[in-house]
């Protein structure tokens, strides 16, 4: 009887937990990393609508520059490019 006891109170602990991971799981599905492929591409200023700074998170452990431009386009631009690195990050290139 006892055997049996601890034997459904683990099934039921361990139904419990991949429920409630599963549920944790779909609530941060979309906050990985959002650029796929970065450019080092220079884009002017002028063409700049938006610029939007992501820095390392627990999901994403590299920071991410995504530029929103005039035309509707966005791109994501390497945060270690020396043209970033001057004219968005304001960083001194030695």
């Amino acid at each position: 009887m006892r055997n049996d006891l601890v034997l459904l109170w683990l099934i039921l602990s361990l139904h419990c937990f991949s429920t409630t991971f599963g549920i944790w799981e779909s609530k941060h599905v979309g906050r990985r990393c959002k650029c796929l492929k970065t450019t080092n591409e220079v884009i002017q200023r002028k063409h700049f609508q938006r610029v939007k700074v992501l820095y390392e998170t627990q999901n994403c452990r590299k920071k991410e520059i995504i530029i929103f431009l005039k035309n509707s386009n966005i791109v994501c631009v390497n945060p270690k490019a020396e043209w970033v690195k001057v004219e968005i990050l304001n960083e001194k290139v030695e």
